[in-house]
């Protein structure tokens, strides 16, 4: 069995993460998003030092990421 590694998000790996992101949209199972956004807008919408990969034989095969949920005043200290 191959080993999985968790580590910190590098921005080498946004091209990966960003193709896991499509396949939740072509699929409908990981996000209401219609579109995959530009790594720029991806990276000033998430979190700069809480981004993890999971990585199997040299390959990004998942990743997390904290992103702000809205800007809404309610939501505010949520």
């Amino acid at each position: 069995m191959d080993k999985l590694i968790i580590r910190k998000m590098e921005q080498k790996d946004l091209k990966e993460v960003l193709a896991i992101y499509k396949e939740g949209i072509d699929t409908g199972m990981a996000t209401f998003e219609t579109n995959v956004p530009s790594e720029q807008i991806w990276d000033e919408g998430h979190h700069a030092t809480l981004r993890f990969v999971a990585e199997e034989n040299n390959r990004v095969v998942g990743w997390i990421a904290i992103s702000l949920v809205s800007t809404r005043k309610v939501y505010s200290g949520v």
